[in-house]
């Protein structure tokens, strides 16, 4: 399959996300974007989120993530900090499972956080992406993503509905996904571009 359709429907989907309002829906309806930058190498790996918002809420948030293969796993040791005075710590703990042919895979995340300071409340995440490769490459790659969030004190949410990821290029990627939250109102639209080094 040519990435060419899959490019231009990624674009509208972009245009949609950037274009249209912020309140064009309701306060728990979330736009987040977030730059990735991804390096690994031979027990090392590093991802820094230099640039991650959520809209309506206006918060801005800088992640980085210093992290170690072990076989099928890989673990991190994660610090974020946002515009608001919070900052956590805490660890990041994935696996991707591979289905016979290897065109199916299934992503497994856990995430757990410990604050740093009295606003900044624990928290732990659970995130699920099942894809499938429509080319060999893996250029494009639809799926289901579960994106699930539990905070001390507060309701938990989780977003699940459909994704795309795309790899334009061996150094470019990306990945849009949508879903409603199945434990209350709202839903989250989430554009994630990563840049490989």
């Amino acid at each position: 399959m040519s990435i060419r359709p899959a490019a231009r429907i990624w674009l509208a989907l972009l245009i949609t996300t950037v274009v249209v309002p912020a309140n064009g829906g309701t306060d728990d309806d979330l736009r987040k974007f977030s730059l990735e930058l991804v390096h690994q190498s031979p027990g090392f790996l590093l991802r820094l989120r230099p640039y991650d918002h959520v809209s309506p809420t206006g918060t801005r948030r800088i992640d980085v993530m210093l992290g170690k293969p072990w076989g099928r796993w890989n673990a991190y040791l994660y610090w974020k900090a946002d515009n608001h005075e919070r900052m956590w710590l805490g660890t990041r703990v994935d696996t991707t499972w591979r289905g016979p042919g290897g065109r199916l895979s299934l992503v497994l995340q856990f995430r757990g956080f410990l604050g740093l300071n009295a606003d900044s409340r624990k928290h732990l995440y659970l995130i699920s992406n099942l894809r499938f490769r429509l080319d060999s490459a893996g250029r494009v790659q639809p799926g289901l993503l579960g994106f699930s969030k539990v905070t001390a004190r507060q309701d938990p949410v989780l977003y699940l509905g459909p994704s795309l990821a795309l790899r334009f290029h061996r150094h470019l990627g990306a990945r849009l996904s949508y879903g409603p939250n199945w434990l209350g109102s709202g839903s989250l639209l989430y554009l994630k571009l990563y840049l490989y080094l």
